[in-house]
């Protein structure tokens, strides 16, 4: 497996800083999901007859302050927490990616499969983190040197400032600004005029 940081990719509602890159096998399985069914329903869809199989972009959590296991690991879908790396896996796989730079408050993206669906069965949830190929797992014989964990970590590139450009203001002379001179008396004043004139000629100069 290989890990990348500062890569800022958007997986579901959240914002990660590390991602997993994985082979596309699907091998490790999250628990506890019994208690987050609500959670997946909303998130793969309604019980069918045939099931559902649903490809979606998961987030891992440290969890060094959780009250029931130091070494708990978090597995969160859009946002909700839809169950827990198995406490026999957790150590093993936390204690890698802490030493390629991960740190508590993290969010490590990894793709996942919701599988299961079926009407009166239970939603499941396996993650793509790679395995080893020797890894059979049994509850009596815990060994978590079966991990195979390579891990990469590549540096967070700075984020690019949005250069800020002012608007363009207008260079050179401002052009000179011209007036009309118009004339003092319109003509049609002096129309008016000559109409009176004439009217006044007519009414009281005209002899009778």
């Amino acid at each position: 497996m290989a890990l990348s940081g500062g890569l800022l990719k958007i997986r579901g509602a959240l914002v990660t800083t590390m991602s997993i890159d994985g082979d596309g096998e699907y091998d490790l399985e999250v628990v506890g999901e019994s208690y987050y069914q609500d959670a997946l329903v909303r998130i793969a869809g309604p019980h069918t007859e045939d099931g559902r199989r649903v490809k979606v972009s998961a987030v891992l959590y440290l969890e060094p302050d959780n009250p029931h296991d130091r070494n708990a690991i978090r597995v969160e879908i859009n946002g909700a927490t839809v169950g827990h790396v198995s406490r026999e896996l957790a150590p093993e796989l936390r204690k890698e990616l802490i030493s390629q730079g991960a740190r508590s408050g993290h969010r490590i993206g990894v793709d996942a499969i919701i599988v299961g669906g079926r009407i009166g069965e239970s939603y499941g949830v396996w993650l793509d983190v790679p395995m080893d190929d020797d890894d059979d797992y049994d509850d009596e014989e815990e060994d978590d040197d079966d991990i195979e964990i390579k891990v990469e970590v590549v540096a967070a590139p700075a984020p690019v400032a949005r250069e800020y450009s002012p608007p363009r203001l207008p260079t050179g002379p401002a052009e000179p600004v011209t007036y009309q001179k118009q004339s003092g008396f319109p003509w049609w004043g002096w129309a008016l005029i000559v109409f009176a004139a004439l009217i006044f000629a007519v009414l009281f100069l005209a002899p009778r």
